[in-house]
């Protein structure tokens, strides 16, 4: 907190001092506190998810290093564990065959466009996990769709149509 403070020294009023030194403590705590990271983070702006599951250290097991050294890794070079908890856990499967990354790239895209015209960020709308899932099982129903998971009743209304006919379209 010292560190913190040191930025704060150049402020003059008292009032908005300790409103800072309070904004940063609240948002230690909001980040320390335990559970999903992007949860709570949204969970100060109103926003509601559950856990990310597979972006954030605390649903992955991972600390931040892990998961940036991770992210510059090519794609199915090394299997992820969960150091905390002493057993070992793979994230990943087998590599993916060429028509399965092919597959979940044209998702990744398609996500992106929904996003953007949301205005949100990309993994409200699917994470990485949900959109190799579909990758790997190609639903064609709704209800094979609502089987993959991280696909619930609001995702599969919401986004359902699309992620369908493109995962349709692979199929040809």
């Amino acid at each position: 907190m010292k560190m913190h403070e040191r930025f704060l020294s150049d402020v003059d009023d008292p009032d908005l001092y300790w409103s800072k030194i309070e904004a940063t403590k609240q948002l230690f705590r909001l980040i320390e506190d335990g559970g999903c990271r992007h949860r709570g983070i949204l969970a100060h702006f109103s926003e509601e998810i559950g856990d990310c599951e597979a972006s954030c250290d605390r649903c992955t097991g991972l600390t931040a290093e892990e998961l940036a050294a991770e992210g510059m890794m090519r794609k199915g070079a090394v299997k992820r564990a969960r150091p905390s908890s002493g057993s070992t856990r793979a994230v990943d499967g087998p590599p993916p065959s060429d028509d399965e990354e092919a597959l979940f790239q044209r998702l990744r895209d398609l996500r992106k466009s929904l996003a953007d015209r949301q205005g949100v960020p990309a993994y409200i709308v699917f994470n990485d996990r949900t959109l190799r899932a579909m990758a790997e099982a190609c639903p064609r129903t709704p209800a094979e769709l609502l089987a993959v998971s991280g696909v619930g009743p609001a995702k599969l209304e919401k986004y359902g149509r699309e992620f369908l006919e493109a995962l349709g379209s692979a199929a040809t």
